[in-house]
């Protein structure tokens, strides 16, 4: 029903039973009009009401559009949000991932790129966060920001290249070599420089170590003739890849040789001899353990608290007969183990918290470990 003042369609006001314009007010009384025609107009003020909520929304969206507002659905931010936490997490972990290697001094070429990855997930995040609050350059921040983090996967394939011929590279040889050199003191320093491109060396009054890159297997054999010809030909274990040798002051000696992975490196290993003194059993263990009859030896640890005993010593000038009598000794004491004359160690438990390890060693060296916990 139209308004006979300004033809616009009136609404039906059922408490005062009345037709109702909503423009001027006027109103005409439900009489005369049909059923019908009061539930089509009911249907049209209703049609008018979402029509008028409709335009309202779209006028809403068009003016956050134009202030750079944030139009997602509820929806696509959820999922932008479950997106950006594994972006932030991939931030991280390269982040993580290139300090490790360059506080490792190695493979400084996969550290960069590590940092050019890094920087272009950065980028991606800034892009798509910018492409949320949408305006007319949305499409092209969010094009902009899958070719960033599309970049950074792609580089992957470089950083795996880097990491496998990571030798080739002048950057990683000349910074991980700068800082060694064969010492002029210490055990290493009874020993020749080898050939070859020094990476790592640790030097103490009991052990030295060195690794060294480019060592061909020529190299390796004539290094090795070499440590012979400095006295390291006692007791010698060897074979084309691995060689170990005692001098006559018991120093031990490992060199090592290495070709895996297109590389080539050997690695060197002194260990001072033990030195003995005179022979004493700690304070702590006098009672209800064998103790070995000799006279030099050298107690590696001892530890004795409310909860536990250890002790590691070794015992010097044994020979095998009095190993295998010390191992009687044990045996008798209540350690039980099995023991096959010949061999040369012997393992013993008393109980569940008592235990006892024997060897004999080169050098006539008897070594024993027991351990008690009380």
């Amino acid at each position: 029903m139209n308004c006979k003042n300004c033809n616009a369609v009136m609404r039906p006001d059922h408490e005062r039973k009345v037709f109702v314009c909503p423009y001027c007010e006027s109103t005409e009384p439900f009489a005369g009009v049909s059923k019908d025609e009061i539930q089509g107009m009911l249907h049209d003020a209703i049609h008018d009401v979402k029509m008028e909520s409709l335009k309202e929304a779209k006028q809403t969206l068009q003016m956050e559009a134009e202030r750079g507002g944030d139009t997602r659905s509820t929806g696509q931010k959820v999922k932008d949000a479950i997106l950006m936490t594994f972006q932030i997490g991939a931030c991280l972990f390269l982040a993580l991932l290139a300090l490790g290697i360059f506080v490792g001094d190695r493979y400084y070429t996969a550290g960069i790129i590590t940092l050019v990855q890094l920087l272009l997930v950065i980028i991606g995040i800034i892009l798509k966060i910018k492409s949320w609050n949408g305006g007319e350059k949305k499409e092209k921040c969010r094009k902009h920001s899958k070719r960033c983090h599309a970049a950074a996967a792609i580089l992957i394939v470089a950083w795996l290249i880097a990491i496998s011929f990571s030798e080739s590279s002048p950057i990683d040889i000349g910074v991980r070599s700068r800082q060694y050199s064969w010492p002029n003191q210490g055990l290493g320093s009874d020993l020749p420089a080898p050939e070859g491109q020094l990476s790592y060396t640790f030097s103490s009054a009991t052990s030295f170590q060195a690794d060294i890159e480019g060592v061909s297997a020529e190299a390796f054999l004539a290094y090795v003739q070499e440590c012979k010809d400095c006295g390291f030909d006692i007791d010698v274990t060897a074979d084309d890849k691995s060689y170990q040798a005692y001098n006559e002051q018991d120093d031990h000696i490992k060199i090592s040789f290495r070709d895996y992975s297109k590389k080539t490196s050997m690695s060197v290993q002194v260990d001072k001899g033990i030195v003995m003194e005179t022979f004493y059993w700690p304070n702590g263990f006098a009672e209800g353990y064998p103790v070995p009859e000799a006279e030099k030896c050298y107690v590696k640890t001892l530890r004795t608290d409310s909860s536990s005993s250890s002790l590691e010593i070794y015992v010097g000038d044994v020979t095998r007969q009095q190993f295998m009598d010390y191992v009687s000794k044990c045996m008798d004491a209540g350690y039980e183990g099995s023991y096959y004359e010949g061999t040369d160690s012997f393992y013993g438990r008393k109980s569940e918290n008592s235990n006892i390890k024997v060897e004999f060693l080169r050098g006539r060296i008897m070594y024993i470990d027991i351990w008690d916990k009380k």
